[in-house]
């Protein structure tokens, strides 16, 4: 870790934390780092991201990786005063390195819990191969990841909102930010899938032709057992649907979140574990980003030195 990379202070009266009290719940996230790289749509991704950290109740670092000197850091600071921040002022840090591995490693150095990056298709990840820089930042960031798919200078809300769920402790912290967020948000609709997949001898093309009443079994024990696992986490004055979808490949899931149009899809980082969304991140990674509709949010519980 080089030790010359220093955090530099913004122009604020208080500390972001100052803003909460005893009798405040905690933030979703204590530390975002909102990573830029003065592409056409640096402006779009700081006012997305200050619309997340802002909700969230964050502490906001922007990221550059690059060298650090007088005429960087002026552009820095012209960047972050053209956009939303600017009432706010955060820190901002100009780190050296390599792209993927800078940010990992800065993301570390002060601790962040949440990422936030564009993974423009048109621009490329840092102006880089989108689909091998976004899956090493999804795979190997120390906490949580947002992927800006397509931001906006002037962001939409947060109406809908598509967790994905999956059955193991990864898939738990996941669904506890998605409620959470779309208690702030006041979100319209917040929706809970979970993705199954038939025996292989009910795979077939036509499998309720002959099989309905055992395609009606499975659906059924699917939804009950999605329920019993989101009623760990019940909250009245949360409402939300949850729905089991059978995955015939592994587009389907995408092609839900389409039909939903939601505002954000979050589920959690990619697991050691073999399942479907481990074999997604593995094989089509690229594929998932450039088929969302809307940005992504993978959930990790951040990694403490």
């Amino acid at each position: 870790m080089d030790m010359h990379a220093t955090v530099t202070p913004g122009n604020r009266l208080k500390k972001n934390e100052d803003r909460y009290f005893a009798d405040q719940p905690k933030p979703v996230f204590r530390k975002a780092m909102v990573a830029v790289t003065f592409s056409p749509r640096t402006k779009a991704v700081l006012n997305e991201s200050f619309r997340l950290v802002n909700l969230a109740g964050a502490e906001p670092l922007i990221l550059h990786i690059g060298e650090d000197n007088p005429v960087m850091r002026r552009k820095m600071e012209a960047a972050i005063e053209d956009s939303d921040f600017n009432p706010l002022r955060p820190d901002y840090l100009i780190y050296p390195g390599q792209t993927v591995e800078g940010v990992i490693a800065a993301a570390k150095k002060v601790r962040a819990d949440l990422i936030i990056a564009g993974a423009l298709i048109k621009e490329g990840l840092f102006k880089t191969s989108l689909s091998k820089v976004a899956r090493q930042l999804a795979k190997d960031a120390p906490c949580s990841v947002l992927l800006l798919i397509d931001p906006l200078e002037n962001p939409k809300p947060f109406t809908k909102v598509h967790c994905v769920v999956e059955y193991n402790r990864a898939a738990r912290l996941a669904v506890e930010i998605a409620l959470e967020l779309s208690a702030l948000a006041g979100s319209r609709d917040l929706f809970f899938t979970h993705s199954f997949q038939f025996p292989k001898e009910l795979q077939g093309k036509n499998p309720l032709l002959t099989n309905a009443n055992k395609i009606r079994k499975i659906y059924h024990q699917q939804d009950l057992k999605l329920h019993r696992f989101l009623s760990r986490f019940a909250n009245p004055n949360i409402r939300y649907r949850a729905q089991c979808i059978c995955e015939k490949t592994s587009s389907t899931t995408l092609a839900f979140a389409k039909e939903l149009e939601a505002n954000i899809f979050i589920l959690p980082g990619p697991a050691k574990s073999e399942g479907l969304w481990s074999h997604l991140f593995t094989s089509n990674f690229e594929r998932l980003l450039q088929n969302l509709p809307c940005s992504i949010l993978l959930t990790r519980k951040a990694k403490r030195r």
